[in-house]
């Protein structure tokens, strides 16, 4: 195992016991934003974060762990998946003790609330404006996790995203400025439903339509016409995401 895998592993084993999986908690202690901490544990090579060997020690004073405890190499239990409770630091919390790495993975999901990174990236609703990085993180926005659960389908917690649509062409569905919950676990038009593609040199919300030869790209503003896409063409169309919710506003 690498050590930026060990020292992953060995801080969401900080973030269980001394946090209890608050990942905003463990950002405040160590003094970094909060989509800072979210890039250290996602999985997504694009967007995740190493912990470089200055950040460690610096996690380390700033948690008032031993040095090097980050490089600590896993155990045995550790390596099969299991807590091991030989491994714990000294500032612990009495949760999660002498349970499955994988329960308490799950335990931390089902937690009070979810850091979802909100990206500085703008979705069109019109004509379609130029993507920048899209795995560029502004902020994050606190969720709770029940309601999540109880509110939209999802592939999973750590896929989601947030991002600005601009434009009318979805309204009344969508309007201008809404911020759009977006589901990265979505590569592929599988059923009729709000994506976000890329087209060319656009980034697009649309709704999508499967059809026997093809797609239908369709706005829910009738001034906007649809646009009809070949299967042969199809992969001209990326899909980045389904948007499963979107927060509406006005101008008061």
């Amino acid at each position: 195992m690498e050590i930026k895998d060990v020292r992953r592993h060995r801080l969401h084993k900080l973030l269980l016991t001394m946090f209890s999986g608050r990942k905003s908690s463990l950002a405040e202690a160590i003094g970094k934003p909060a989509s800072y901490v979210s890039r250290l544990f996602s999985d997504n090579p694009a967007h995740s974060r190493n912990i470089g060997e200055s950040m460690a020690r610096e996690i380390e004073r700033s948690l008032g762990i031993d040095t090097g405890y980050l490089d600590t190499p896993l155990t045995k239990l550790e390596a099969g998946g299991a807590w091991d409770p030989a491994t714990n630091p000294d500032k612990l919390s009495p949760v999660n003790m002498d349970i499955p790495v994988r329960l308490a993975q799950k335990i931390e999901r089902y937690k009070g609330h979810v850091d979802i990174p909100v990206m500085d990236v703008e979705a069109s609703m019109g004509p379609g404006c130029h993507p920048p990085d899209i795995e560029v993180v502004a902020s994050c926005m606190s969720l709770e996790v029940e309601w999540l659960r109880r509110t939209i389908t999802m592939t999973d917690l750590s896929n989601l995203r947030i991002i600005t649509g601009m434009g009318e062409s979805m309204a009344p569905t969508i309007k201008h400025g809404d911020l759009l919950l977006i589901d990265t676990g979505v590569k592929s038009v599988t059923y009729d439903a709000v994506y976000l593609i890329a087209m060319s040199t656009s980034l697009l919300v649309k709704r999508i339509q499967r059809e026997l030869d093809g797609i239908r790209i369709v706005s829910d503003n009738p001034q906007y016409k649809e646009i009809m896409v070949p299967a042969d063409l199809e992969e001209r169309v990326q899909v980045l995401g389904r948007v499963v919710y979107a927060w509406g506003g006005s101008r008061i």
